[in-house]
């Protein structure tokens, strides 16, 4: 089993080959409308993909099946901070799969990947706060909410509030212990 592999999901690093689906994703109206940025071009996604590297990186989210890989989101590490050990994390999935577990799965497949080989000690999202799938997503895994935003984001013509999560490495292993064995993530 490859570093980021689940029975059923594969977590593969952005290839540009990947950008008209990615492109795809950014542009459909139920996954952008918790997003904070609007839209990309394709030039957009092209300068992006070029920037990835020390601070920063991007994996598809990919079911396997029937030995092929359906691209049906994006995972994010970024601002990856070597200093103090900490990096942010965000998720795009293809709307039709939301609430159906594979947002947990991928958080908890790269959040181990943060933690295990990256060695970082805090991973930390921030959320529009009426992104309430997002929020119960986090509050699952064990992170919890360490501050709220007000009006600090313009989005969808109004001004809205980020609030902000964070978990640390331990607080991540203890609520997730079986789950993360269970996905054969790690051993018993």
């Amino acid at each position: 089993m490859r570093v980021l592999e689940t029975q059923r999901l594969l977590l593969k690093p952005v290839e540009e080959a990947d950008l008209g689906l990615l492109l795809d994703l950014q542009w459909d109206k139920d996954v952008v409308k918790y997003m904070k940025f609007s839209p990309l071009s394709m030039e957009n996604q092209k300068a992006w993909i070029k920037s990835l590297g020390k601070n920063s990186l991007a994996f598809t989210i990919n079911f396997k099946k029937n030995n092929t890989n359906e691209l049906i989101g994006l995972v994010t590490l970024n601002n990856i901070d070597h200093l103090n050990q900490r990096a942010s994390w965000g998720t795009k999935l293809k709307s039709d799969l939301q609430g159906k577990g594979v947002g947990v799965e991928t958080a908890l497949i790269i959040i181990h990947y943060a933690f295990h080989y990256l060695n970082m000690q805090k991973i930390y999202a921030d959320i529009l706060e009426d992104n309430i799938s997002s929020q119960k997503l986090t509050d699952r895994i064990g992170a919890r909410q360490e501050g709220l935003l007000i009006n600090h984001l313009y989005h969808n013509g109004e001004f809205k509030n980020l609030v902000l999560v964070g978990i640390l490495k331990d607080e991540f292993y203890n609520k997730n212990r079986n789950e993360l064995i269970r996905l054969g993530l790690i051993k018993q």
